[in-house]
């Protein structure tokens, strides 16, 4: 049997990969604590975690590797990353920055055009930024593609608002956009997936 030989006084080198290490644990740590601040009312602290989760987020999860487990959490991770930058956006909008907001969201629309709710923050961003015309043209883009690729038109939330921008309605200036109810769990993280 062969075993490792090492120089006397050499360890050898192991990566560390305690949670705090790892991106992925990392991610879901300051998603779920993004997540809770933003439930308690904590919105600047809850922008914050979610941003610092953002950009733990590089890419698709062990990228190359097969299998149908892993692509059931890629898509697992994909869908919460997603649901956490909705809430990111939201945030956004909450704090009376919309200007900031329309940059991050119209990459998000582009890369995910199907995706309504990002529609739907943009549209308001472009409102609130006094870009009106341009939310109304993102909404008739958008009917438009969904008509031609789906068949189908836009979801009642996205059609109740575009009828609210025609009519220039004031409260959409002050119209809660945070939606607590569809905040992700803290205790989503990924075991939720084990044994399944």
């Amino acid at each position: 049997m062969l075993g490792s030989i090492e120089p006397l006084g050499v360890k050898p080198s192991r990566p560390d990969t305690a949670d705090a290490c790892v991106d992925l644990y990392m991610y879901e740590r300051l998603a779920s604590a993004g997540a809770t601040a933003a439930r308690e009312g904590e919105i600047l602290k809850a922008a914050e975690l979610l941003e610092r989760a953002r950009v733990m987020s590089t890419g698709p999860l062990v990228e190359g590797l097969k299998g149908p487990m892993l692509q059931r959490e890629r898509l697992y991770r994909q869908e919460r990353f997603l649901s956490d930058m909705e809430v990111r956006a939201e945030l956004e909008l909450e704090l009376g920055r919309h200007r900031n907001a329309v940059p991050y969201l119209h990459y998000a629309v582009h890369k995910y055009p199907l995706r309504e709710r990002f529609v739907w923050l943009l549209m308001l961003a472009l409102y609130r930024s006094d870009r009106g015309n341009e939310a109304l043209k993102l909404y008739s883009d958008h009917r438009a593609r969904i008509i031609e690729e789906m068949g189908a038109e836009p979801g009642p939330s996205l059609r109740a608002l575009h009828a609210r921008l025609l009519s220039q309605d004031p409260e959409l200036m002050v119209l809660p956009v945070l939606q607590p109810k569809t905040l992700p769990r803290a205790n989503a993280g990924p075991q939720a997936l084990q044994g399944r």
